[in-house]
């Protein structure tokens, strides 16, 4: 007889829709081919127990936090709404009080999040058209066709995700304060070190502007997707002691000077 072999995942959960009964839970599970917790749980019958331990604590935001930068990969945006539900729910009296959340999320599939898209698409004129960058992080480098190289009409009949549904409300409702931005890989459009650099230096001229009569507050750059995303942009963690560690900062993120700013890899 052969032992019983547990497989667990982590996965942060979505937060709570406006009506939600106390003891629901949502996760935002995409299922991957050789994805062994994610397939069991897109093919388990309604009903069927599962069992869940936790929540564990893996990074708490600072109160004197002034400037977020959250770099999502795919289901990674469900940690950084998580956070956004937490900060101005919980944590701050008014929107003057509490810090600047931007988000930037990469999709592979314009499907994941087009109206959003659409909304962006309607304040630029052009996709940045850089080829092969998402394949480095999904580990699927190559050539691409010319088709994949032209812009991709968008489309006008596709629903919106409940997903994205959410990430634009929390834009309009939080307006000031939360700021996304969507990447694409069928569109051409990749999260770059150029794209991360502007982003950094708006924040900090920002923070220029309102410097004089304002303390010095933090500045947190956060991670969160698939393995091979986080590791692309701030390199991997490691194991140490039985438990995963940071490691130190690499990828696209070590090449840039980011002195006041702090990397967390989720």
């Amino acid at each position: 007889m052969q032992p019983e072999l547990q497989i667990a995942r982590s996965y942060t959960p979505l937060p709570p829709p406006e009506d939600a009964e106390p003891e629901q839970l949502r996760l935002f599970v995409r299922q991957e081919p050789q994805g062994e917790v994610s397939t069991f749980l897109h093919k388990v019958n309604r009903g069927t127990l599962v069992h869940l331990r936790g929540p564990h604590l893996e990074y708490e935001i600072p109160q004197d936090v002034n400037d977020i930068l959250f770099i999502a990969g795919g289901t990674g945006i469900a940690p950084a709404l998580q956070l956004a539900h937490t900060l101005f729910k919980y944590r701050i009296s008014s929107l003057e009080d509490g810090p600047r959340l931007r988000i930037l999320w990469a999709n592979r599939r314009r499907e994941d999040s087009y109206k959003g898209l659409e909304s962006q698409h309607s304040q630029e004129a052009v996709i940045p058209k850089l080829r092969g960058l998402a394949a480095r992080w999904q580990g699927n480098a190559g050539p691409q066709s010319k088709e994949a190289q032209e812009d991709v009409p968008a489309p006008t009949t596709q629903p919106q995700t409940a997903l994205v549904e959410e990430v634009e409300s929390l834009k309009i409702k939080h307006a000031g304060k939360v700021n996304i931005d969507y990447f694409v890989d069928e569109e051409n459009s990749y999260i770059t070190e150029t794209v991360l650099r502007n982003h950094l230096t708006s924040i900090e001229q920002g923070l220029e502007q309102t410097a004089d009569d304002q303390p010095i507050r933090k500045r947190i750059i956060l991670i969160s997707g698939p393995e091979g995303f986080v590791n692309f942009y701030a390199g991997p963690k490691f194991m140490k002691g039985g438990k995963e560690v940071q490691g130190p900062l690499r990828g696209i993120l070590g090449k840039i000077d980011l002195k006041g700013w702090d990397v967390w890899k989720l």
